[in-house]
């Protein structure tokens, strides 16, 4: 899934795996070395990332303003996090057509980009439902370029 860190390291990309023992997500950061980690300094388990170190392309919807193109780069990651958790391994540069489509002019994609990014923000396994949005909406699915 994609996350911006609030470490600096913004645009970066870190895996989660569902933890069946615990019913929870753990977040994983192998990308990072220790030279990355002295110049960021981060001080936490890069194997088990705690809450609040890094934010959801969902969380970050919130926070960037519509008309930038801040909001149309998290709009694409949230809908890459959509296809991740669908089992479908994207590039950056894959897109679906739903990453076109200006939700302030229409609130059929704006209601449905809320409602995956409500899902996506969930600490809870909501993959079925995740799976049936992203089966019933063609306009979701990425093609691999």
């Amino acid at each position: 899934m994609r996350h911006k860190s609030t470490c600096g390291c913004q645009g970066h990309w870190i895996c989660e795996y569902w933890e069946k023992e615990n019913s929870k997500w753990v977040k994983v950061d192998a990308q990072l070395d220790d030279i990355q980690k002295r110049h960021y300094e981060i001080d936490f388990d890069t194997l088990n990332v705690p809450s609040g170190k890094f934010l959801y392309a969902g969380e970050e919807i919130g926070i960037v303003n519509k008309r930038s193109d801040d909001f149309n780069f998290v709009k694409r990651s949230v809908i890459q996090d959509l296809a991740a958790l669908n089992k479908i391994e994207a590039e950056l540069w894959d897109k679906a057509s739903f990453m076109d489509i200006d939700e302030s002019k229409n609130s059929e994609a704006s209601n449905l980009l809320r409602r995956i990014v409500e899902i996506t923000i969930s600490r809870r396994d909501r993959l079925p439902e995740l799976r049936t949005i992203y089966e019933n909406h063609s306009e979701l699915q990425i093609s691999i370029n």
